[in-house]
């Protein structure tokens, strides 16, 4: 083969590989990128999930809290209930309003005093109803104490629903970010396997240049020995060629000097080389 067509068939080889090393660097920068994208993705995703599970642990709290304080709530109710109904059977008990007792005490405490004398036996009776509407009056004094517990009750009460009403808010509030981010999760692993789905094409075009890398250097290598073997070959025939000469002009000096002729340059040289030899 021609050396010139040798080497053009070189130096095309050597611009093949060099575009194919280049548009690989450039797929793998690519890649990279790509990779680093999905990394970053995937690392949100791992974080939003954390944030997740947190998330289901403080709503699961907040709902045992909701739980006791709807239990403390009835409790109270209950209690409620008992304090109003033995406020009833006190006021059935009174048989009368306050006022209307204090009145009948009043009168009947008027009476006795200024009465001078009674009988014995209406003495005693008088006695016995002013003891007895004492005694009736004596029951609001229960049940303002209960009036006061049953303050005291609807107060807790309300407090505790004011407690429920914010931990219903918060345990709201909590479950909307965890929709939120259940709908990030999803977009974002709807752009994972969008990378993912880049990512494939490049992987695929990747092997391929690699393949073609390596077959276009080891054609380069191939090519780069038979040009050596080429000018080796050359080189051996221009040294037997010049061996040849050397021998032919020393046979000539032989001869010119049997002759009696005088020898140049180059024919004394090739006679030298040719006795060395």
């Amino acid at each position: 083969m021609n050396k010139s067509v040798e080497l053009e068939e070189a130096e095309k080889l050597e611009d093949l590989l060099l575009k194919k090393k280049k548009e690989l660097s450039e797929l793998y920068a690519e890649k990279q990128k790509k990779l680093n994208e999905l990394k970053e993705l995937t690392s949100r995703i791992r974080e939003l999930k954390r944030e997740r599970l947190n998330l289901f642990k403080r709503i699961a709290e907040l709902k045992d809290e909701r739980v006791r304080v709807k239990d403390e709530i009835s409790k109270h109710i209950e209690d409620l209930k008992l304090l109003r109904s033995k406020r009833s059977i006190l006021l059935r008990r009174a048989g009368k309003p306050e006022n209307e007792l204090r009145k009948i005490y009043e009168e009947l405490e008027w009476k006795y005093q200024t009465t001078p004398t009674l009988p014995r036996e209406d003495d005693r009776r008088l006695v016995l109803t002013i003891e007895n509407v004492k005694a009736r009056l004596a029951v609001y004094e229960e049940i303002r104490g209960i009036d006061a517990q049953i303050s005291v009750k609807e107060r807790q009460i309300e407090a505790l629903r004011g407690q429920l009403n914010t931990l219903q808010d918060s345990i709201r509030s909590l479950i909307e970010r965890v929709n939120s981010i259940r709908q990030e999760i999803a977009n974002l692993t709807g752009e994972v396997n969008k990378v993912g789905d880049i990512l494939k094409p490049i992987n695929i075009r990747v092997k391929s240049l690699k393949e073609d890398v390596r077959r276009v250097s080891e054609e380069l290598s191939i090519k780069r020995r038979e040009m050596i073997l080429t000018r080796l070959k050359d080189l051996e025939r221009r040294n037997q060629e010049a061996l040849i000469q050397r021998r032919r002009i020393a046979e000539e000096a032989k001869e010119k000097i049997s002759r009696g002729e005088r020898l140049n340059f180059d024919e004394f040289k090739a006679l030298v080389e040719a006795g060395n030899g």
